[in-house]
């Protein structure tokens, strides 16, 4: 790991606090079946696994079925693996679109 992936996994486990002036800010736990997931498969089979294809066929969008912190901790490991994750507020939806190419799947 380089310093910022443990910076931010000990800023994520509450190991250290970080000064936030936003409300704006969710704490969550990292699930270690999707941790381990992230650490095996690569980036795409990652993507695969935790998130469909939208109706329209142009976008991914994480699996609503995830409860608890789990779509918080996929959406964490998308964005380490170079995805965006925007939430939808009307949909209550996540979706993903790759930074790299920047542009939604």
């Amino acid at each position: 790991m380089d310093k910022y992936d443990v910076f931010f996994n000990n800023i994520l486990n509450q190991k250290k606090l970080m000064i936030v002036d936003s409300t704006d800010h969710v704490c969550f736990d990292i699930d270690k079946d999707i941790e381990n997931d992230y650490k095996k498969l690569d980036r795409n089979d990652f993507l695969f696994k935790y998130a469909y294809l939208s109706s329209d066929k142009k976008r991914y969008l994480i699996n609503n079925k995830l409860v608890g912190d789990k779509n918080l901790c996929v959406a964490y490991f998308l964005f380490k693996s170079s995805f965006g994750v925007a939430f939808d507020d009307y949909l209550g939806s996540y979706y993903v679109y790759d930074l790299v190419e920047n542009k939604y799947l």
